[in-house]
């Protein structure tokens, strides 16, 4: 296997990810990208003189989740900056919520203790809340949680209970991943706050809404990121993450083209064996991977090259909703909310709070999700400047007409309220921009703007989810379509972890007993010299 040629088609984290792991490991790997630039939605770019990210992102677990883990293995250069007091919410116009981690810290318990109390204050859910599909899967959990409900009384109690199952029980999670995340919640409290909350949470971690998305992979999500107790964004962008990648592919001998677009997927017999690109070059591989997606993918290698039923399921897979961005630069620091984002919930039924997203309407109050990277990285802004990014949640289409007014009046939503929050804002403005359903659509080359990828919605997660391998032999699915559970790129980041792990696994003894040879003898001559220079 080792010196084998791979084709990884997408620069986006989980084909720069994998590419850089394979090289590592003796692979002699190519990186095909369409675009001019490398990263894929994962880029940046300059704008007077601020370093702009091309969504709008901020890293879960960070220097501790699975891009890091690529970053150590391949030896990369990637850095974190990293913040404890991580976001703080604004309820509508109810109350303001600075959110500590983790649970146990004195002022998260504080304010836990004035949700509750304003919990209290508001009404509960209209009507009776709807009963789990599958009730059998939550009956042990909802009568678990019951009793935490009578005997601790409210949040507080629900939020340690959650946290103690889904931390230290995987068969808990894959019980609950064919649950939508509200049939769960619906089980056991129809607290109108708590329901909004987890309803934004949901979309806003997942891009999906909580009445569709798996209970399981919200909450792995979202105790992850509780317990690593910090947010963290990379040094320099979120280019730096590929970039890092790249340069280590590059540096152990892999190759990486630029405006590279695959036009095919070459099968025969069964079995991959290369890639056609647009401008008619071909590059023979025994193994190509595709960052492309999964839909986009099977377009590729050609329908008639998997059994018919994989392609039916394929065709019936959901796709997440988009994330679409105002940003701004400001001439100087006017958002000040003592932590690296602001994030405004919206007082809407949490039932319907995204419909809109389907029916082309814009919502009747927006749900902000605003980073503010420069609080974190001053490298990313002009001395004494701010860089505000405000994402909303928007519809899937990225080609249509339609789809473009859509996003124009959701953002003009959001913006407004952003302005009524922060009134300085809009006085202090050195430039500002919109990237929608349709700028993603172009970087992807899909007709659908989709922020995550494949929707992590019930019946698409955990076993349900696509593997990384395909009917096809040789050809693999790395990215947040196929193989990990995760929140964004952290989820691509994980598929190339697998990716690669599956395909070291299929290497000969003999050949992984030389790759590491290899890697071992820098380091044992390293440590030679180490010991020498002692005096």
């Amino acid at each position: 296997m080792s010196g084998k040629k791979v084709v990884v088609i997408g620069s986006g984290v989980g084909g720069s990810g994998v590419a850089a792991l394979l090289q590592n490991n003796g692979f002699d790997v190519t990186v095909l990208e369409k675009n001019s630039f490398y990263g894929g939605k994962c880029h940046s770019f300059e704008k007077s003189d601020f370093i702009v990210d091309s969504g709008v992102h901020m890293y879960s677990t960070g220097e501790e989740g699975p891009l890091q883990e690529i970053n150590s293995t391949v030896r990369g250069d990637l850095k974190w900056l990293t913040q404890r007091h991580l976001i703080t919410f604004r309820f509508a116009d109810k109350f303001w919520l600075n959110y500590c981690q983790p649970p146990i810290d004195p002022v998260m318990i504080g304010q836990l203790g004035y949700i509750e109390m304003m919990t209290m204050l508001n009404r509960g859910m209209q009507g009776k809340p709807v009963q789990a599909g599958e009730e059998a899967r939550i009956k042990k959990a909802s009568n678990t949680l019951y009793k935490v409900l009578q005997r601790d009384g409210g949040l507080t109690g629900v939020l340690r209970e959650v946290l103690k199952m889904v931390t230290f029980n995987e068969v808990f999670l894959s019980d609950i991943d064919r649950l939508t995340t509200y049939e769960f919640l619906s089980s056991f409290t129809d607290n109108l706050i708590f329901h909004q909350l987890i309803a934004y949470a949901s979309q806003i971690l997942m891009v999906t809404p909580y009445v569709e998305s798996s209970a399981g992979e919200f909450f792995w999500c979202a105790i992850k990121q509780v317990m690593k107790a910090k947010v963290s964004i990379p040094k320099g962008g979120s280019r730096a993450i590929p970039a890092a990648y790249l340069k280590a592919l590059t540096r152990d001998g892999g190759n990486f083209e630029t405006g590279a677009r695959v036009k095919k997927i070459i099968v025969n017999s069964g079995q991959v064996t290369g890639v056609k690109l647009e401008d008619g070059r071909e590059f023979d591989a025994d193994i190509v991977i595709s960052n492309a997606g999964i839909k986009l993918t099977v377009e590729m290698a050609g329908r008639n090259s998997f059994p018919s039923d994989y392609v039916k399921r394929v065709d019936e897979l959901k796709q997440s909703h988009s994330g679409i961005t105002r940003k701004y630069g400001l001439s100087k620091k006017v958002v000040d909310v003592g932590s690296s984002g602001f994030f405004y919930v919206p007082d809407l039924d949490p039932v319907h709070m995204f419909d809109h997203l389907d029916t082309g309407e814009a919502p009747p109050e927006p749900a902000l999700f605003t980073p503010i990277p420069s609080e974190l990285d001053d490298t990313l802004a002009p001395l004494g400047k701010q860089l505000v990014l405000m994402g909303m949640p928007g519809p899937k289409d990225g080609s249509s007409e339609s789809s473009r007014k859509q996003c124009d009046a959701i953002l003009q939503k959001g913006e407004e309220r952003i302005f009524e929050c922060f009134p300085e804002m809009e006085k202090n403005i050195e430039w500002k921009m919109q990237t929608d359903t349709h700028f993603y659509s172009a970087i992807t080359g899909k007709p659908t703007g989709e922020c995550i990828g494949i929707a992590q919605c019930a019946g698409q997660t955990g076993v349900d989810k696509p593997s990384v391998q395909t009917p096809v032999k040789g050809l693999y699915l790395v990215g947040c379509d196929a193989g990990a559970r995760g929140v964004g790129t952290e989820q691509a980041a994980g598929s190339a972890i697998r990716v690669a792990q599956l395909i070291e696994s299929e290497m000969p003894e003999s050949e992984r007993r030389k790759v590491n040879t290899k890697k071992q003898a820098p380091a044992k001559a390293k440590a030679k010299a180490k010991t020498k220079a002692k005096p």
